[in-house]
């Protein structure tokens, strides 16, 4: 079995900040994370659950009030200078001059980093923006600057990629565009850490996922393992006579609900023939029967307990 190296570790992570009005507010309360090299890695939460402070603490911006964090086996942020060039970041939009083209921008940047004109026209090229660098900055869409902002980060061609909230404020075109480009940059051999509190986004991108909430991590691991995680309360089923088939269940004791041509059965899959045997009892035979398929928002708050349903 082949074992990938972890390129970020973050273990016991803590940071509390002073409040403007006295005391102190904990932001991150004991948070641990191992992000295997390759792919897209989400690091799923609601706003306030401490996903930008630890990415800050990660990269150096921030000194963390106890635990460690590595990226790249490096400690943050004393050992930083040692990995810094092989890490590009998004933490908060660039400030773009709308008076340069997107060319300009990033010469400038490339020049202060001493890189190549190549890597200008390489980034823009992996960010589909090519045949735009040219145009101003002023005449570029929200996700046309979105990308021009992953250019920055691509310009070092860098190993890993620390994205936060990069689909933010985007309409749902914009989203699409920042949404595909990420899943092709996983492909590429580099590893995405790509922060975000959007479900859907995290769930179409991500080969692996972090949840936390709190300030801490819930569980972590395969997209696929942490939906088993969540384990469903229900199940499918069809018959040819639906109304009938309900009528039977709930005489049985089942809670059944009606939905698109299928009955919903508030039964855990263990316990399954129970609802097998009170319809063939009572004449209707089953077509399907299987559990209901968990999506990452209901394991998000079956696993974080919020009673909202409101993962923003």
């Amino acid at each position: 079995m082949l074992v990938r190296m972890s390129v970020i570790e973050i273990n016991g992570l803590g940071k509390e900040y002073r409040r403007r009005r006295g005391g102190r507010m904990r932001a991150v309360d004991g948070m641990s994370l191992s992000v295997p090299a390759g792919g897209v890695y989400g690091f799923l939460g609601p706003n306030g659950s401490g996903k930008t402070t630890t990415i800050r603490c990660l990269l150096g911006l921030a000194r963390p009030s106890a635990g460690e964090c590595r990226l790249l086996g490096a400690a943050a942020p004393e050992e930083l200078p040692d990995v810094i060039a092989r890490v590009g970041a998004l933490v908060e939009m660039p400030g773009l001059n709308p008076g340069l083209s997107g060319r300009q921008t990033l010469g400038i940047l490339a020049a202060a980093g001493r890189l190549s004109r190549r890597s200008v026209d390489d980034a823009l090229e992996q960010v589909g923006l090519a045949g735009r660098g040219d145009d101003l900055v002023k005449a570029y869409s929200l996700g046309m600057r979105q990308r021009l902002g992953l250019a920055t980060a691509l310009l070092k061609d860098p190993e890993i990629l620390v994205l936060d909230e990069p689909a933010n404020g985007l309409d749902p075109a914009g989203m699409r565009e920042i949404r595909e480009l990420i899943r092709r940059l996983g492909t590429e051999g580099r590893t995405v850490f790509l922060s975000s509190h959007l479900l859907a986004e995290v769930e179409q991108v991500c080969d692996q996922v972090a949840i936390v909430a709190r300030g801490r991590t819930v569980t972590s691991g395969p997209i696929a393992e942490v939906l088993a995680a969540a384990r469903p309360t229900a199940m499918s089923v069809k018959v040819r006579n639906l109304r009938g088939g309900a009528r039977t269940l709930a005489a049985a004791g089942f809670g059944v609900t009606l939905a698109d041509r299928r009955l919903e059965v508030a039964v855990e899959p263990a316990r399954a023939e129970r609802v097998t045997r009170a319809l063939v009892a009572d004449g209707h035979y089953p077509t399907e029967l299987r559990p209901m398929e968990t999506s990452l928002e209901d394991a998000f708050f079956a696993l974080t307990g919020d009673p909202t349903g409101d993962a923003s």
